[in-house]
Order: structure tokens, then C-alpha cells, then sequence
């Protein structure tokens, strides 16, 4: 069974917003940074001089350049290895009949229902009336 909408705008009106964030705060200066790396700016920023791939040429040519990029090709595959590695373990043997399973369940679900707690423990120490550091700001 396919729900519709009352108002058949309603959808785009719904992601109307999202869309303008996205467009306004990763479009727009993406497409600014590409023509912005033909060009060359003088130290003050006043004048920009067009120099076609010649920055892409020079990035591609160096040594540091290219060294830093290697350094993090491996970086980030050791990183993504050995964290899906050590997920799956972890995975296959919570879902192995072990004794004290429903400890080890726990230990790792107590993260996700620990840190809300603090988060609200946080903030109530922010906004405190008597000693937060919000209501010492707002009096200055």
C-alpha cells in the first residue's frame, strides 16, 4: 500500500531546507575552490593572476605533496582495516553462545545509553542557576 502526501508539494517543501543547507554550505564553495585553484592571488589578495593547471602541475610534482598523500592512503587503510577487523570479531562473538554473554552485550550497549546521561549532566552544570557558567556570562 503507497501513502501519498494530502498536498502533493509537501515532500519538496520537506526537503526544501536540507537541500538549501547543502547547496549554500558544500555546493557553492566547491564549485568557488575549483575556479579559485586556476588562479593565483597576490599577498594582499587584491589581484588575481589566471595560471591554468599550473598550480595543479606544481601539487602533483611534489615530493610533499605527494609523500603526505601516501602516508595517508595507508593511514587510512590500516585504520579502516583494523576497525571493520576488530567490529566483525567483536560481532562474531557476541553472537556465539559464551558464558557471560549478556555481560559482555552490555558493556557494549552501556556506551550508547551512558552518553546521554552525561550529556544532560553537562548541560544542567551549564545552565545552572547558581554557579553555571552560562548565567556568569549572561550577567557581564
Amino acid at each position: 500500500m503507497q501513502r501519498r502526501f494530502p498536498n502533493r508539494w509537501m515532500p519538496y517543501l520537506l526537503l526544501l531546507p536540507s537541500l538549501v543547507v547543502v547547496v549554500v554550505f558544500l555546493v557553492i564553495p566547491s564549485i568557488q575552490s575549483v575556479y579559485l585553484s586556476f588562479f593565483r592571488m597576490s599577498p594582499f589578495g587584491d589581484k588575481m593572476f589566471f595560471v591554468q593547471w599550473q598550480n595543479f602541475q606544481n601539487l602533483l610534482t611534489s615530493k610533499d605533496y605527494l609523500g603526505s598523500l601516501w602516508v595517508t592512503l595507508v593511514f587510512a587503510v590500516c585504520v579502516v582495516g583494523l576497525g571493520l577487523s576488530l567490529s566483525m570479531l567483536l560481532a562474531v562473538l557476541l553472537n556465539q553462545k559464551l558464558r557471560g554473554l549478556y555481560f559482555y552485550r552490555t558493556l557494549l550497549i552501556w556506551t550508547y545509553a551512558l552518553s546521554p546521561a552525561v550529556a544532560g549532566v553537562i548541560w544542567a552544570l551549564i545552565f545552572s542557576p547558581s554557579s553555571g557558567p552560562f548565567n556568569y556570562f549572561l550577567s557581564c
